[in-house]
């Protein structure tokens, strides 16, 4: 009987799941999220506010979380993509800056 219960409970999937932190660690390493998840940045504001290093799903652009009674949506993205991002940005400012 045990063997039963035992292949009809799913897996738990590996890594940390949408929600969780991903700061790094002593190591300096991140823990892995969940499959199809990665570790990203959800900010309250577009350049202050608070912000925390959490899992979720790679291709949401909102971190959407519950905070006591409270919904809250931060914007979310990637660490590897907000890097990229960032990136980005500064590329633009500096070409825009050559140009004038």
């Amino acid at each position: 009987m045990k063997e039963l219960v035992a292949a009809a409970t799913p897996e738990k999937p590996a890594g940390l799941a949408v929600g969780a932190a991903c700061n790094k660690n002593e190591a300096g390493t991140r823990p892995a999220c969940q499959e199809g998840h990665c570790c990203g940045l959800a900010k309250e504001g577009l350049f202050v506010g608070k912000s925390k290093e959490v899992c979720d799903v790679k291709t949401n652009t909102a971190h959407k979380f519950k905070n006591g009674d409270v919904e809250a949506s931060w914007s979310f993205s990637c660490i590897n993509g907000a890097r990229q991002y960032a990136a980005g940005v500064a590329t633009a400012m500096i070409a825009s800056y050559m140009m004038a």
